[in-house]
């Protein structure tokens, strides 16, 4: 009787061990895919400068330059269309199609001259988030980024007429 169980018992684990085998076997084994590689950087070339054109104020207000370069003032700023020209800041973006790009627009801006003014960047063309369109190796002028501007005018004796200049940075996040 003993031999029997023995028997019986061994045919068991064979069983089992061979069930498990082949369940083992047929398994689909899984592992994480590679992360995404990380963009290549883009490359930015300056196309237009920004400029707010020739105006005059007597008691303050506004000027603004949209992305298309249209300008349009706020309170008693006059717009002149004598001397320097408004432009928008126009900008050449190169990188890998598909990049998603998200400009950081610069505020508080201080342009120094005979006084001293302040601006914001305050808008762009295509609005922010934006998708590049064509490879760094076809440059494609649909990837031109567009941003404008206001400026905030004071009284003559804070803003006298004359030059007024400064920098800033435009950081692009890209995904």
């Amino acid at each position: 009787m003993i031999v029997k169980y023995d028997i019986l018992i061994k045919r068991c684990i064979r069983a089992v061990i061979f069930t498990c085998f082949f369940v083992f076997l047929n398994c689909e084994l899984m592992a994480q895919g590679k992360p995404p590689r990380p963009p290549k950087p883009i490359i930015v070339d300056v196309i237009t400068g920004l400029s707010f054109g020739t105006f005059y104020s007597a008691t303050g207000g506004t000027v603004t330059v949209a992305p298309d370069g249209g300008r349009t003032q706020s309170g008693d700023v006059v717009l002149l269309s004598v001397g320097s020209t408004c432009s928008s800041v126009e900008l050449h973006i190169q990188g890998e199609a598909g990049t998603i790009i998200t400009p950081m627009l610069p505020v508080d801006v201080q342009l120094t001259g005979p006084g001293t003014m302040i601006f914001d960047v305050d808008s762009s063309d295509p609005v922010s988030p934006f998708v590049l369109l064509k490879d760094r190796k076809d440059p494609d002028p649909n990837n031109v980024v567009k941003l404008g501007a206001t400026l905030e005018v004071g009284i003559p004796a804070a803003n006298p007429a004359g030059e007024y200049t400064g920098t800033f940075d435009v950081i692009f996040n890209q995904q």
